[in-house]
């Protein structure tokens, strides 16, 4: 008899069990009337088209917002690791050649200027026959050559970061840093001023045949950082005002691949 009675309480919560509603499953779609919460990806290089002023213009053809757009997302992309190192960016969009009115075949340029915050000024440039492939190249230029100052700021100890200088007596050398950058740009701004006067007036006594006066900035420096500066710009020589014997000098490259420098002197 306990055998029977046990049996049918067990079949009793069997049959139970079957017969109860299951649970109904969570809707994976969003309630009527209410929005999905979109997906946002924050970037580096989102971030760093923030933090960065970047200037685009054009010469000789429009800018529009698709290429600008398409500008900022490839530099941007370049610089994602350097945003704390650069503190202007201007880019420059041309046509040349073809129906523009200037000879050679018909070409898009592009040059981009970086203004660094401790490694000076960096240039690249590149004409394609596509404005979009011109654009494709120098980001790749650029990033190249934002490396290789990283490569080089890293050995001789002034790039910041881990990579850089090892911390220690950090708020001594900062202030240390600090006192050095107020008395850099003072002078800076001091050589500007008075650069600028001077340029005024050798302007105001040029000849009526010079068709372009172009006025030039000039930052007090030593003859290494003037070596670096031209390699950044890849140019062949570089105008710049000595530090150390406050005189206008001109760094060139020669065709053994060594360095020139001329230092101009009035004659007695």
């Amino acid at each position: 008899m306990a055998l029977n009675f046990s049996a049918n309480i067990c079949t009793a919560m069997r049959s139970a069990r079957h017969q109860a509603p299951k649970p109904a499953m969570r809707s994976l779609l969003p309630a009527p009337g209410l929005a999905r919460r979109p997906c946002v990806a924050v970037t580096a290089a989102a971030k760093t088209a923030a933090t960065v002023k970047m200037v685009i213009q054009g010469r000789k053809l429009q800018v529009t917002d698709a290429i600008k757009g398409y500008v900022e997302s490839k530099i941007s992309h370049a610089l994602a690791h350097y945003g704390q190192e650069v503190k202007e960016v201007d880019v420059t969009l041309s046509a040349r050649g073809g129906d523009t009115g200037t000879h050679g075949r018909k070409q898009q340029k592009v040059e981009i200027t970086v203004y660094t915050v401790r490694n000076g000024v960096v240039r690249v440039t590149d004409a394609e026959d596509t404005l979009y492939a011109s654009i494709d190249l120098v980001s790749d230029k650029l990033e190249r050559k934002m490396n290789k100052i990283k490569e080089l700021a890293i050995a001789k100890g002034k790039w910041p970061g881990r990579a850089g200088p090892k911390a220690g007596a950090i708020e001594e050398a900062e202030f240390q840093e600090y006192r050095a950058e107020v008395a850099y740009e003072t002078a800076v701004f001091d050589k500007e001023e008075a650069l600028k006067a001077e340029l005024a007036a050798l302007a105001s006594s040029f000849p009526t045949n010079v068709v372009r006066n172009k006025r030039v900035v000039l930052d007090p420096m030593s003859l290494e950082e003037a070596i670096d500066a031209l390699e950044a710009l890849g140019h062949d020589f570089y105008l710049f005002w000595e530090i150390e014997s406050d005189s206008l000098q001109v760094l060139y490259r020669r065709e053994s691949g060594n360095y020139g420098l001329l230092a101009p002197q009035k004659r007695a």
